[in-house]
């Protein structure tokens, strides 16, 4: 191989990954041929590659971001608009199953559609969006050390309207685990002794939240079927868990503008600084994509923070008619996404943290995923539900801000709740079509 031959080689490649190996292999072809006894020419011409190679291997278009590189193959997200000619009159929302009290007060629900066919492949959960306290006698208050006792408002509202934007726009039904109690009597999203304190009716609550969930997710299983990739079989779809967040740390008053993504993912992880891609963290074991990232043509950066990623999508589908914009940016812009790739350096950043500003030393908050993400990815959450233990359903947390949540007001409020659904409805259906490439999905 020629010392030009090998110039070219490295200038042309340009995948970060391979161009990586490629400068590794002609370093040492360079080194071996170094060290013989070759014309003067020859070893200028040598010496000139070793400096681009030396560059190669450290630096790769550094005026890219990592997912910008590592994405570039990645085929443009297909768009899926609203069916035209879409009739969901005769569709509705049915209780398939729900945990009451001795007095018949629902307190855990999962809805979905009245016949399976109509079925959207998605599961949505509502775990902290309840206003249900009962007596102190019946459920106490919950007072652990460090315990949340705060609803997360209008999550719930949110949580349905998205219910229904999927039906009006695709004629599809998803499935809706509702959690109907107020956080400070029972907290869905944590392990059941954080979670219930120990009272009886808060752990049934608890247990039927988590049954209903896996409940819906063999449901969704038996109508939309399974893929296995790499050898683990996953269920065709989604769970999509519902949260809201202040977010006064990155701005006073009104909070954060960022819909902040979840996928079990540490800032740390997500810092391209530490690990580009995000795949050469693990071999598949971190993260709640664990069965998406192993499909044809699918990795984990470009899922969580490329151009198909949810975060992306949305942003392409923004501003939310009736939202108030902070700043320059767009209220329920994405974090992570291709336009901001890493919550880290984000949440380090004085333009976007107000705490950051402050004190250089100090940082906003992300929320990378909690306890529901962790245990459903896998649909036999407690080891016995499903009758197959390896089964596998992508699932996403989706913390919403403030200025999405609130709005300006009750009249507006309703108005983004349901521009917001409508946006989320064509960014989540989008995305399954992307992954899967079945309509009937979504």
């Amino acid at each position: 191989m020629s010392c030009l031959m090998s110039v070219f080689i490295l200038c042309v490649t340009k995948n970060n990954q391979d161009r990586r190996a490629t400068c590794i292999l002609l370093l040492l072809l360079s080194l071996t041929s170094y060290f013989k006894n070759l014309k003067m020419e020859y070893k200028q011409c040598l010496f000139l590659f070793l400096l681009l190679a030396l560059n190669g291997c450290t630096t790769v278009n550094a005026s890219l971001s990592c997912p910008e590189r590592e994405c570039q193959s990645v085929e443009q997200p297909k768009i899926y608009p609203p069916k035209i000619g879409c009739n969901s009159n005769d569709l509705s929302f049915e209780s398939l199953f729900n945990y009451t009290t001795d007095e018949g007060k629902v307190l855990v629900e999962l809805l979905g559609p009245v016949d399976a066919i109509d079925s959207a492949a998605i599961i949505i959960t509502a775990p902290h969006g309840g206003s249900e306290k009962l007596t102190d006698m019946e459920i106490p208050q919950r007072t652990c050390s460090g315990c949340k006792t705060y609803k997360d408002s209008y999550t719930l509202e949110i949580a349905m309207e998205l219910g229904y934007g999927l039906i009006e726009n695709y004629c599809k039904v998803p499935y809706i685990v509702v959690n109907y109690l107020h956080r400070s009597k029972l907290d869905a999203n944590r392990e059941i002794v954080e979670a219930a304190q120990g009272n009886a009716i808060a752990e049934e609550a608890w247990k039927a939240f988590h049954d209903f969930t896996a409940q819906a997710q063999l449901l969704v299983a038996s109508q939309h079927g399974y893929v296995t990739a790499s050898g683990l079989q996953g269920v065709k779809g989604l769970l999509f868990d519902v949260h809201g967040y202040s977010g006064k740390d990155w701005v006073p008053n009104v909070g954060s503008p960022f819909i902040q993504w979840g996928y079990r993912l540490s800032e740390n992880t997500l810092d391209p600084n530490t690990w580009c891609p995000v795949d050469e963290r693990s071999s598949g074991t971190i993260g709640s994509f664990s069965h998406a990232r192993n499909l044809p043509g699918q990795s984990l950066e470009c899922l969580v923070r490329g151009p198909s990623s949810l975060g992306s999508r949305i942003n392409g589908l923004l501003p939310i008619t009736g939202t108030v914009d902070s700043g320059d940016l767009h209220c329920g812009i994405g974090l992570p996404s291709l336009e901001f790739p890493s919550p880290k350096s984000t949440a380090n950043n004085p333009a976007y943290c107000a705490k950051a500003k402050e004190n250089p030393s100090d940082d906003c908050h992300y929320y990378s995923g909690g306890f529901d993400i962790n245990v459903h990815e896998k649909i036999d959450w407690d080891k016995s539900f499903a009758p197959n233990n390896a089964m596998m359903m992508n699932a996403v947390q989706a913390e919403f801000p403030r200025c999405l949540r609130f709005a300006s007001g009750r009249n507006s409020r309703n108005k983004v709740h349901r521009n917001l659904a409508n946006v989320l409805a064509e960014g989540i259906c989008g995305f399954m079509l992307d992954l899967y490439d079945e309509s009937a999905l979504c």
